[in-house]
């Protein structure tokens, strides 16, 4: 299954998210630093990668020399020595099509507080070499990780600092009301968040009439779309959406490693997100990204998010690709079906955090190619049961803003439990797929 890293390492484009390094020296004690000041300045800036073995140039170092290592346990350790607090970052290795393998640190944004320095890299000639104790870094144009030293440089920072604490108050008072009693009368939100699924469902068969692909996806395809619902109409900044929907995304590969994420935002074109236009869509303008080409083999994806909170995506079943071998129309993976709903909520629920008064997030899925699959997990025991009967399946559900990142067990059965029984399995349940949630952090 291919990686969405592996855009970083066959595309190389350095951004403000993204540094790039050649096969550095961990054991001296300068490098380490180094690592530590982007580390701060990345997580300062919302999170992002760290890419190595890429020269400046863009070009492959080749493979890592006899005795490299980047773990995670050397991250651990580095962050530990010199960032308060420090940050808990995953190591993840990935190959390129030249065959080489390269790490990759993900850096996720830091929480309530920023990430300070809290101790001096090494002194060589009387100069402080990599990081200085009680300095804050962020990433800057060139790009490079250097001091905040404006007072504009923190105001993306405190701004996440308090989303960050906002969070965490809306989910304390939304425990105490009952989401299955939330205010659903008005049938207005479904009936805009029904529009805006048919609108990029219109458009995703537009871009995929002509063509052969390696899955049917004219006819079998997945679409999982929500509304976050505020107290009064918002839309945020058309300046700030980009970057928004990147730090979004960042935040939530720390809870949900796909490998193939629903709303990643590649830097690289063909399939870089742009702003977009649809009239027959509730929101006439949003951002972007379409990745149907009859060159690939997997990752046929559609996705859109507006500013005012509406976000589709959609995408074939992976079970129908070469990449799994099943063929197409005959599995369906309960455990990716939850895996890929519970990144569904993460999602809704941190960008529904973005806005300044989310009150409710109405969801709608839809699956079109059931009939005749069958539930199969690989390497488990096989289902004792029939194939799907029904072709298309759609279910809705409405859900508290704060609640959501306590309950996502909870939202993905709702969910999900209709497709499950749809294939003649009434044994999926909220507390099996929060025992399973765990697991969404590997590959």
């Amino acid at each position: 299954m291919p990686d969405e890293l592996s855009e970083l390492i066959d595309s190389p484009v350095e951004r403000l998210h993204v540094e790039y390094k050649s096969w550095l020296d961990l054991a001296q004690p300068k490098m380490r630093a180094d690592l530590a000041r982007h580390i701060a300045a990345i997580s300062n800036f919302g999170g992002g990668k760290i890419v190595f073995g890429i020269a400046d140039d863009g070009q492959s170092c080749g493979p890592a020399p006899a005795g490299f290592e980047l773990t995670h346990d050397t991250v651990v350790s580095i962050t530990k020595r010199y960032l308060d607090p420090a940050v808990h970052c995953d190591v993840r290795w990935v190959q390129s099509k030249l065959g080489v393998d390269h790490p990759i640190v993900v850096v996720p944004s830091h929480g309530a507080t920023p990430i300070c320095a809290k101790a001096n890299g090494p002194e060589l000639k009387g100069k402080i070499e990599g990081i200085v104790a009680g300095a804050y870094y962020l990433r800057k144009p060139g790009p490079e990780s250097a001091p905040i030293v404006t007072a504009a440089d923190w105001r993306d920072i405190i701004r996440r600092c308090a989303l960050h604490d906002r969070s965490t108050i809306l989910a304390a008072l939304s425990a105490a009301l009952s989401t299955e009693n939330a205010d659903t009368s008005s049938a207005n939100p479904r009936h805009l968040l029904e529009q805006w699924a048919a609108s990029a469902n219109a458009d995703y068969l537009r871009r995929a009439a002509e063509g052969e692909y390696a899955a049917p996806i004219r006819d079998c395809r997945i679409q999982l779309s929500y509304m976050v619902e505020t107290e009064s109409p918002e839309e945020l900044p058309s300046s700030q959406f980009l970057n928004i929907l990147r730090e979004v995304a960042g935040e939530v590969d720390q809870h949900v490693a796909s490998g193939w994420s629903l709303f990643y935002v590649f830097g690289a074109e063909p399939f870089a997100p742009r702003w977009d236009m649809d009239s027959s869509a509730p929101a006439e303008e949003f951002m972007q990204s379409s990745l149907i080409d009859t060159t690939r083999t997997i990752g046929f994806d559609l996705w859109r998010i507006s500013q005012t909170g509406l976000a589709t995506a959609i995408r074939e079943f992976w079970e129908d690709t070469p990449d799994f071998g099943f063929g197409p129309r005959v599995a369906l993976n309960p455990r990716m079906m939850t895996r890929m709903l519970g990144e569904l909520v993460w999602h809704a629920a941190i960008f529904a955090g973005r806005f300044a008064g989310p009150v409710r997030v109405h969801f709608r899925c839809e699956w079109r190619g059931l009939k005749g699959r069958r539930l199969v997990v690989p390497n488990a025991i096989p289902f004792r049961t029939r194939p799907a009967e029904v072709d298309t399946v759609v279910t809705e559900t409405t859900w508290a803003a704060g609640a959501l990142r306590t309950d996502i067990a909870e939202v993905v059965y709702r969910l999900g439990g209709k497709v499950a029984r749809a294939l003649d399995w009434d044994g999926l349940s909220a507390a099996g797929i929060a025992a399973e949630m765990p697991r969404w952090k590997q590959l």
